[in-house]
Formats: structure tokens, C-alpha cells, sequence
């Protein structure tokens, strides 16, 4: 295969993505309409999905969730954080500044009894 043909799509059916060319004289065309309002809501995502449940205790409320997610970007941040938190003091207090004592103490005896360390 030359590097040419590398370049070149290969369409094998009908559904195979096909570009379409837009004219430059109608931008208005190149962009599909939206509506002018924007979404109050953040996106979904497993993470933020799945972080209220990461406790032994009750869901954490919305509140909770927001500060877990401030202070660990992932659940694997979140495990490492709570994992820490047995040991150091300074992670345990980061933990309580976002969540809470009862919280922190649930999330850490959550990830505590699926990873011991």
C-alpha cells in the first residue's frame, strides 16, 4: 500500500462514514442549528454515576458528590485518596472538607474492605 492510498477512505457499504463537502459561500450550511439555550445540567458519566454508591453508608448527595469529584478527578483517584486516608491524616482530612466526617468514613471503609493494602 502506498502512502497515497493510505490516505484514501475505504467505504466497504452504506454505512461506512462518508465526508461531505459544504461549500464555503454557506456557512450557515456547515453547522447544524442548535437551540440558543444551554444545558444547566453536567453531562453524564459512569464516574459521577457510580461515585454516590462508593460508601458503605448512605448515597452521598449531590453536594457530597460535587466535593469528592473536586478533590479526585476518577475513581481510581477517589480509591487511592480513601486508601490513604487509613493512614494519613492529611488525606483524611482533605476527604472530611468534601464530604464530611460520616462520608469519609463510609468511602473509606467502602474501598478499605475491596483493597487491603
Amino acid at each position: 500500500m502506498t502512502f497515497f492510498q493510505a490516505l484514501l477512505p475505504q467505504l466497504d457499504g452504506p454505512q461506512d462514514y462518508r465526508p461531505r463537502m459544504v461549500p464555503s459561500t454557506t456557512p450557515h450550511a456547515a453547522a447544524p442549528a442548535r437551540g440558543s439555550g444551554t444545558s444547566a445540567h453536567l453531562p453524564k458519566t459512569a464516574y459521577r454515576d457510580l461515585l454516590p454508591y462508593c460508601t458503605t453508608e448512605m448515597p452521598l448527595n449531590e453536594q457530597q458528590v460535587i466535593g469528592l469529584s473536586d478533590v479526585a478527578g476518577s475513581l481510581k483517584e477517589v480509591m487511592l485518596l480513601a486508601l490513604r486516608a487509613r493512614m494519613d491524616e492529611r488525606c483524611a482530612e482533605e476527604l472530611v472538607m468534601a464530604v464530611g466526617e460520616d462520608a469519609m468514613r463510609g468511602i473509606v471503609d467502602f474501598f478499605g474492605d475491596e483493597f487491603e493494602i
